[in-house]
This record gives C-alpha cells, structure tokens and sequence, in this order.
C-alpha cells in the first residue's frame, strides 16, 4: 500500500505489471483503488484518472473500493462525487465496502473495524446501481461483529441494491 505519484509513467509501469499477470494467469484480472494518505506534488492527474489509464492501458478491471474513495477524498479535500462521475462502470466487477476510523485530526484510515458510514453506503448505492449490480463485499478485519450484527449490516447493502435504479449524487 505505498503510496506513489499519479504521473503518465507510473500509469504505464503499473498497467505492464498488472498485463503481466492476466496475461500469465490467462483469466480476467482486477485493480483495487488504495485509501491514500499522502500526495505527491509531481501528480500529473487526479487518483480516478489516473486508475482509469492504468486499467485501460492494461485491459484489466477493477474491484471498486467506495471507503476507499471517501477516506481518500477526505484526506486529501476532493468532492468524492467528482470521482464517481468519472469511473467506467463497465469495468467495475465487484465493490468493496468497509467502515473508517477518524483520527483527533480529522484524518480517515481504511481500518475495517467499523460500521459503513451512512455517507459510504449512499455512495456505494450510486456505484451499485451504475454498475447493473456486481458482486459486494463488506470488508470487516478487527473489533468483530456477532453474526447477526453482521447480517444486519449486510442487509443495508442488500436494500441499496434493491431500490429504483435511478439514483443521483
């Protein structure tokens, strides 16, 4: 999870890498964009572009981290709805969501240990529904839930995915 500067030459290493591997394991590969906690100053292009070459150039897809946008766009002060507005859906095959932690700062970490936040899940819900309905997964890694907590939660994204398709941000 190093972080790296978003450049045209970054973009070409990292789709070369990523066609190694589809090309080597001869079945679809998929990117995850990274929650990001500092910024180069020799970026060339915001995050959402920048995933967007490396999965064009490579041919590969992407596993869609909503938390992961929002602790991004919190971090580093952009409109996270700037970043939905501008994904190929179309290569999105799974979405990931997940809860944060906020430091005394205001900074966010992907910590996974939590409950997705309401604004998460009205992002993922826009994601969901742009995408024509992937595959979700509720990423949860420390301080667990019980089962039926857990069911609880996954229920609120099974309700996202279920309403009027028509969803704004």
């Amino acid at each position: 999870l190093l972080p790296i500067p978003y450049t045209e030459e970054y973009a070409d290493f990292i789709a070369a890498k990523a066609k190694i591997v589809q090309d080597y394991m001869e079945i679809p590969f998929a990117l995850e964009n990274l929650s990001t906690y500092v910024a180069f100053e020799n970026s060339q292009m915001p995050e959402w572009e920048f995933y967007q070459r490396v999965i064009d150039k490579a041919g590969v897809y992407m596993m869609f981290d909503v938390n992961n946008v929002y602790v991004s766009a919190v971090n580093h002060q952009f409109d996270p709805v700037d970043y939905l507005k501008h994904i190929d859906y179309s290569r999105v095959v799974q979405c990931h969501v997940a809860g944060h932690t906020e430091l005394p700062n205001g900074t966010l970490l992907d910590t996974h240990n939590d409950h997705v936040k309401d604004v998460v899940w009205e992002m993922y819900r826009y994601v969901y529904q742009q995408t024509g309905g992937v595959s979700t997964i509720l990423e949860w890694d420390a301080d667990f839930l019980t089962f039926d907590e857990t069911m609880a939660e996954a229920a609120i994204a099974r309700k996202f995915q279920i309403q009027d398709k028509n969803v704004q941000v």
